[in-house]
């Protein structure tokens, strides 16, 4: 009976050791990798051991956490390139948002000398000049409402590009176009 009984002690002690081989220890190393991942270590190495190998229940929950850690990779790599995309977005915002307060600044700014040049220009041409005093203060009111015309075009491009642009069907003069560009460029 004592023989039986330190066998059957042996025997368990035997089976507590394979226990601890095939599923303890492995259990342990799991747990380990899983508390790192938790911790925010996403580059952690699986081995892979003849006992990984083997189809058991041990194996197959590491070869699960090793697919997880693979898909948590895949989710990190697209929030980056998803938060590098928003910060690119903010920056085309910002730098938008700089053009446009850049062409209303310069709107007031550049308008307000050309419409003096223009009122100026008009008063003189009701004063009295030479025929040849006349057409070259004609040339300029020419000019300065063409250069208006182009500031005003330059403001109606960032008008389009925010989508506040409205199209106004009107007649059009060709051959007075056609006067004024021959007189800019005459001189």
């Amino acid at each position: 009976i004592l023989f039986i009984g330190i066998l059957g002690v042996s025997a368990i002690v035997i089976c507590n050791i394979v226990a601890a081989r095939t599923i303890v220890r492995p259990l342990k190393a799991i747990t380990k990798k899983a508390r790192e991942i938790a911790a925010g270590n996403l580059g952690i190495q699986f081995d892979e051991t003849d006992d990984l190998k083997k189809k058991n229940e041990v194996n197959q929950l590491s070869s699960a956490l090793k697919e997880m850690v693979a898909q948590l990779h895949q989710m990190t790599d697209l929030k980056v390139v998803s938060m590098t995309a928003e910060v690119e977005q903010q920056k085309m915002r910002e730098a938008a948002r700089l053009k446009d307060r850049f062409f209303a600044s310069m709107s007031h700014e550049i308008r307000t000398p050309m419409n003096a040049v223009i009122g100026l220009s008009d008063l003189l041409l009701t004063s009295e000049l030479t025929e040849t005093q006349k057409s070259r203060v004609e040339d300029i009111r020419i000019s300065a409402q063409a250069l208006l015309s182009l500031i005003n075009d330059i403001l109606d491009t960032s008008k389009m590009e925010a989508g506040k642009m409205d199209l106004n069907q009107g007649d059009y003069n060709f051959p007075m176009l056609i006067d004024n560009i021959s007189s800019i460029i005459q001189m």
